[in-house]
Parts: C-alpha cells; sequence; structure tokens
C-alpha cells in the first residue's frame, strides 16, 4: 500500500523518496516488493535498508520529515511509531499500528487497507510543516511518559487486580 501511495504522490508532483528500513520478511515478500516497484517506475525512490542495528535507527528517524507504516498485522505495541516520536518525527499510520489514545495527536492514523486515506495524510503532513513540527512535539511531550519504571508499575498493578477477580 505504501509503494502504491509513494507512486500516486510522485505522479502529483511530491518529490519523495521511501527509505524502507527492516527486513522483507523472506525473500518472496522482497520479490514481490520489488515487482511491484518496477512496475510503477519507483526504482529511484526506494532505498533499502534491510539490517540496521539498534542504535542507528535514530539517524534514520531523524532524516526522515515524516514516518509511515501501512501495517496490516502489527498488533499490540506500536513499537516504530513510538520511536519516530521520541525523535520528534510525525506519523501516519494505519489503525492496525494500534496507537496508544495519548499519542493521537502526533499521529495521523488511516484506515487499514484504505489507500487513498494513507496517500491524502501523507500529502497533508507533507504540505504543512508547522503541522509536522506541532506532531512532532507532542510525540516528544508523549513519550517522555512511556519508560520501564511506568511499564512494570502498570503490569504490577494489572497482576493486582487480576489476583483479586480471581480470589
Amino acid at each position: 500500500m505504501i509503494i502504491e501511495s509513494l507512486a500516486i504522490l510522485r505522479a502529483r508532483g511530491y518529490p519523495v523518496r521511501l527509505l524502507k528500513v527492516g527486513s522483507p520478511g523472506g525473500q518472496r515478500w522482497r520479490d514481490l516488493l520489488i515487482e511491484q516497484i518496477v512496475r510503477l517506475k519507483l526504482e529511484d525512490a526506494v532505498i533499502f535498508f534491510d539490517v540496521v542495528p539498534e542504535e542507528d535507527l535514530p539517524l534514520f528517524y531523524n532524516i526522515a520529515d515524516l514516518c509511515v507504516t501501512a501495517t496490516l498485522l502489527e498488533g499490540g505495541f506500536a513499537w516504530m511509531v513510538m520511536e519516530a516520536l521520541a525523535c520528534e518525527r510525525p506519523v501516519v499510520a494505519t489503525t492496525a499500528a494500534a496507537i496508544p489514545d495519548d499519542a493521537r495527536p502526533a499521529v495521523s492514523v488511516v484506515p487499514t487497507r484504505n489507500r487513498e486515506a494513507l496517500t491524502d495524510a501523507i500529502a497533508t503532513c507533507l504540505d504543512n510543516s508547522e503541522l509536522r513540527r506541532q506532531m512532532g512535539q507532542h510525540g516528544l511531550n508523549v513519550i517522555g511518559n512511556y519508560d520501564w519504571s511506568r511499564t512494570i508499575r502498570e503490569l504490577l498493578q494489572l497482576y493486582a487486580i487480576i489476583a483479586k477477580e480471581s480470589l
């Protein structure tokens, strides 16, 4: 879906490029992705970085104007989104990314599998540098609420509630 959005944005005149960070999930998926990129004539618009050491990820977030995840499978906690927020980057994500409520002002959330909504959300962010700045600032403010001591404390509270209910 993100490759299709990239093609639409380029056809609209946006000089966008995609830095695709992370492994493809297998050769079959990589082959399909490359086939799509070639079919849409986007070879010059997509750069692959399969294996990036975790300590280098902030470099990628910080050079991006916008981080996008069009995931269909995520569920659980949206790590990539939260990492982007920690780098003060605005995010466009699908509903499958499971964005925490307090992070929503920093994330443009679109329905999963809705290419038009994804494309329009990306365009809106690219067109408005002030919006990107505000989203990034909100993300940075929100991310301060997430730390391991809070996570452990909340998990212990949850276990206490469960223990009480099972008695």
